[in-house]
């Protein structure tokens, strides 16, 4: 793994994590599920002090997942396809991350 990669015009030093997430059924969408999942896999990510940032990336047409996701702090980085998806890549940094739990 090289110690840096690049998104966009923005360099990630290693090491930045990665989240892969699926809800599932509709049933289970706006019951807080996502945002109670996520906040704890955000701060398991974060709880290793060497991980600076963290990507996620979208299909580009789920519009309510990266709407969720910029509630949770992530920035928008760029738009990237990864084989046949068209996906739209975020970032949140632990800065932020840390800004976000202050209040």
């Amino acid at each position: 793994m090289d110690s840096a990669s690049t998104i966009g015009d923005q360099v990630l030093l290693r090491p930045a994590g990665g989240i892969d997430s699926w809800i599932g059924e509709a049933a289970y969408l706006g019951r807080g599920f996502g945002t109670a999942m996520m906040t704890l896999a955000i701060d398991r990510c974060f709880a290793d002090p060497t991980v600076t940032a963290i990507l996620i990336d979208p299909l580009e047409s789920n519009v309510r997942a990266r709407r969720f996701y910029e509630r949770l702090g992530f920035a928008f980085v760029e738009r990237r396809r990864f084989g046949d998806d068209d996906c739209a890549v975020y970032r949140l940094d632990r800065a932020r991350w840390a800004l976000s739990e202050e209040r």
